[in-house]
């Protein structure tokens, strides 16, 4: 995991801290991306941390999407990371290098504010074919089957 740390409003710290990743896509093909986040674990006071994705390229100029997570601050020791899936789709509109960027943006809190991330997965999803037509699709392979053996069979 890294942690992306903006957690004070003195500077250098207020500026947003990232981390960015370009990869190829294709157009018009969804993309899955999910990742783990979590918000500092600090000394087990109730703590809220803001997560930018910007997407650019692709088709994409500053595409933000925010995510936010809180953990509870129930624990004293603070010891324990309370990690939460995110996940989100998109599809770009043109071939090529499209850049992910996630940026820590501070949040007022009793303490820091710093985003963790972890094990980010980005997938091209592949389209279920329903049921219905699997099984029409192979009731008329076999019908082609069946009748191109026939005409073999007859001269």
């Amino acid at each position: 995991s890294v942690q992306l740390d903006s957690s004070t409003t003195t500077n250098p710290y207020s500026s947003s801290n990232s981390l960015s990743q370009t990869v190829n896509l294709s157009a018009n093909v969804t993309y899955h991306l999910s990742f783990y986040m979590s918000a500092e674990a600090a000394r087990g006071q109730a703590t809220t941390s803001t997560l930018d994705l910007i997407l650019n390229g692709g088709g994409f100029s500053n595409s933000t999407t925010v995510f936010q997570t809180s953990r509870t601050g129930t624990d004293t020791k603070a010891t324990i990371a309370q990690w939460y899936l995110e996940t989100m789709d998109f599809t770009p509109t043109s071939s090529g290098a499209v850049t992910l960027t996630f940026q820590d943006i501070f949040t007022v809190n009793g303490t820091s504010s710093n985003s963790s991330l972890d094990d980010v997965i980005l997938v091209a999803v592949v389209p279920e074919v329903p049921n219905g037509i699997a099984v029409a699709a192979m009731c008329g392979m076999i019908v082609i089957w069946h009748h191109r053996r026939r005409i073999v069979r007859v001269r």
